[in-house]
């Protein structure tokens, strides 16, 4: 709370700094971002100033300080286009891209974002390390680059890098690359009992994997005919929708913001309608006697081998089940967050703000997460619902734009 409370203060002060509209004021206004945001612009050696002034102007609009004659996020759109790749190295682009995606300007996050990966591309010949190198294996998967990211590998597995490190890369490739039976043989050597267990469980079934989106399509003889039901955060049918999403429900997967919420829970009936529930961590007393019943796991995250950012329920749900050889995997419900609520009513005790998510786009990068299920798509290793595809058709950039339309549009002062 406290943490709030000063960044709300702080908020406060840059607004009176800006009204003063002098370049002392803009230059307070640069430190006091740093503050807030935990940026670091003033660290854009190579940048021009010029750059850097309607960026900070376009973040003022973006958190409606200020209501400028002109649109400068347009301007800043234009302007990020021209510069050059070489002008930043890769990690000050993408630390760029987090700052405009946690200030609403989706569009140029994600032209930072492309200048990243120009700036790596062209730092890749200069060194051949293996830092530079795992670097590079996660370039070529984000970009879908099969072929690179194999021959990037098998440098790698030359080196004296620890073996279960590259065993675990060879599983995140194997299962980009749709090879269910190097995955298998690979996965089995990771198996904790629990895993093991659930192995035996999914092993050859259908899975269906049920997001939250709003979505109104009525899919639930669809989803009530596969083997096993997935869904996310589940505390009970009573939290269902009555209609369209189906009645049944397997497994479960939880955030760990919801795993402490079951942690203070008096009732917890509802974990007997479940074969097993998947967490990110174990921390909580509930969690491990779970583990020891062979109900509870922690779950295989592709967090390690994604190009920016951690990974949210669905890819983690997905490629933690990929793991474990399904018959085949279909998802339904849900269109990454293209909808003016992101959830249906009901799976949050409290509806956020769409605005309040701009922090958590930039968290969760959302360009990367787009790319990666993407490419899972694309190689056939799930399928999806009518909403989901007509997502997954788009490409990275009409997605940026109809996400800007969708959690920043609305809240600008006109």
């Amino acid at each position: 709370m406290e943490s709030r409370i000063n960044r709300r203060m702080l908020f406060k002060n840059l607004v009176s700094k800006v009204k003063m509209g002098t370049e002392e004021a803009f230059q307070s206004g640069i430190s006091m971002l740093n503050d807030i945001l935990n940026s670091n612009l003033e660290n854009y050696k190579g940048l021009p100033e010029n750059y850097m002034n309607i960026l900070l102007k376009s973040i003022e609009e973006r958190h409606n300080f200020k209501n400028y004659n002109i649109n400068y996020s347009n301007t800043l759109v234009k302007s990020t286009l021209r510069l050059d790749a070489k002008l930043l190295p890769s990690s000050r682009w993408n630390h760029l891209m987090f700052l405009c995606i946690n200030s609403g300007l989706f569009k140029v996050a994600n032209i930072a974002r492309t200048k990243a990966i120009q700036s790596a591309y062209q730092a890749l010949g200069n060194t051949k390390n293996d830092e530079t190198l795992i670097q590079s294996f996660k370039l070529y998967i984000d970009q879908g680059d099969l072929d690179n990211a194999n021959n990037t590998l098998l440098s790698l597995k030359k080196s004296s890098l620890e073996k279960s490190f590259l065993n675990r890369m060879e599983i995140f490739y194997s299962i980009l690359n749709g090879d269910k039976k190097r995955t298998n043989k690979l996965s089995k050597t990771h198996f904790s009992e629990q895993d093991q267990a659930f192995f035996n469980y999914v092993n050859g079934k259908s899975v269906a994997i049920v997001g939250p989106a709003p979505v109104e399509e009525d899919l639930s003889d669809e989803i009530n005919s596969f083997d096993i039901v997935v869904r996310f955060n589940y505390t009970g049918d009573n939290h269902l929708p009555s209609k369209g999403f189906g009645n049944r429900t397997d497994v479960s997967y939880y955030n760990a913001f919801k795993a402490k919420k079951l942690s203070k829970l008096d009732n917890t009936d509802f974990f007997d309608e479940l074969d097993f529930m998947c967490f990110k961590t174990i921390m909580y007393s509930f969690q491990n006697k779970l583990k020891s019943a062979h109900k509870g796991r922690v779950i295989r995250s592709p967090k390690q081998f994604l190009l920016n950012g951690s990974p949210n329920q669905l890819p983690n749900a997905l490629f933690d089940i990929l793991h474990f050889n399904p018959k085949f995997v279909k998802v339904f419900h849900n269109n990454l967050y293209l909808s003016n609520t992101p959830h249906y009513n009901g799976y949050h005790e409290q509806r956020k703000e769409n605005r309040r998510l701009w922090f958590s786009f930039a968290v969760h990068e959302f360009v990367t997460q787009f790319n990666f299920l993407k490419n899972l798509w694309e190689m056939k290793q799930f399928t999806a619902d009518k909403t989901l595809e007509s997502v997954l058709n788009l490409t990275p950039e009409k997605y940026v734009e109809l996400m800007e339309e969708i959690y920043v549009d609305p809240y600008l002062d006109k």
